[in-house]
C-alpha cells in the first residue's frame, strides 16, 4: 500500500514521458526514414562515387589523397558507420600519417549523414543553407588549419597502423534495412533517455 502511494505521483508523469517521447520519435521519422530511404537510392545509383571525384580538389585543400574523398563521401551522404567501413577498406592499399586520419576523422565527425541532419535541422527551423555552410564550411576550415599546423610542425607524420577492421556495411536490401530499424530503436532508447533525465 505504501509502494502503491509513492508511486501514484509518477504514473500521471510516466504516462506524459511516453506522450512527448513518443511525439518527438514520430517526428524524427517522419523525416529520417525517408530520407534514408532516398539517400540508399542514390547510393545505389553511383551518388557516392561521383561526390566522391568532386571532392577531391577539396581532399588536396586538406592534405589527404584522392580516395579520401570517398570515405568522406559516403560519410555525407549515409553515416559514420559507412564511412568508416570504406575508410578501412580503402586502408589496404594506402601509407596514411597519423595526421590525415586526424584531419580525415575531423571531416567526418564534423560533416555526416547531411541529408538526415539537413532535414531534421530544417524541420526546426533552420535554412538549409545555413547547415550546410556551418557544417561543411567548419569542416573544411578545421580540416585545413589541421594539415597547416601538423605540416608546419612536423607533428604526426608516422605512417597509421589501424589495430581494429570494421566489419563491412550490410549487403543486400533486407540487411540494410534491418541495420537501419536497428540505429532507429538505438535513437528510440537515446530519445528516451534524455527526456527522462
Amino acid at each position: 500500500m505504501a509502494l502503491q502511494s509513492l508511486l501514484a505521483p509518477l504514473v500521471p508523469a510516466l504516462r506524459q514521458l511516453v506522450r512527448d517521447v513518443a511525439g518527438v520519435y514520430w517526428h524524427l521519422l517522419r523525416v529520417m526514414v525517408p530520407t534514408l530511404i532516398i539517400v540508399k537510392a542514390l547510393e545505389l545509383c553511383g551518388a557516392t562515387e561521383w561526390l566522391a571525384v568532386a571532392l577531391s580538389p577539396l581532399m588536396q585543400l586538406v592534405g589527404l589523397p584522392d580516395a579520401m574523398g570517398l570515405v568522406w563521401a559516403a560519410t555525407l551522404l549515409t553515416n559514420l558507420y559507412t564511412g568508416l567501413a570504406v575508410f578501412f577498406d580503402l586502408m589496404h592499399g594506402m601509407s596514411l600519417t597519423v595526421a590525415q586520419v586526424s584531419v580525415l576523422g575531423t571531416l567526418m565527425l564534423i560533416a555526416h549523414a547531411l541529408p538526415v541532419e539537413v532535414a531534421i535541422a530544417r524541420a526546426a527551423g533552420v535554412p538549409v543553407w545555413a547547415t550546410l555552410l556551418i557544417r561543411l564550411g567548419g569542416a573544411l576550415v578545421l580540416g585545413t588549419l589541421l594539415h597547416a599546423v601538423y605540416s608546419a610542425g612536423g607533428w604526426l607524420q608516422m605512417p597509421t597502423q589501424p589495430i581494429w577492421q570494421a566489419s563491412p556495411p550490410p549487403a543486400g536490401l533486407g540487411l540494410w534495412a534491418l541495420a537501419q530499424l536497428e540505429m532507429l530503436l538505438w535513437i528510440l532508447l537515446v530519445i528516451t533517455a534524455l527526456m527522462a533525465l
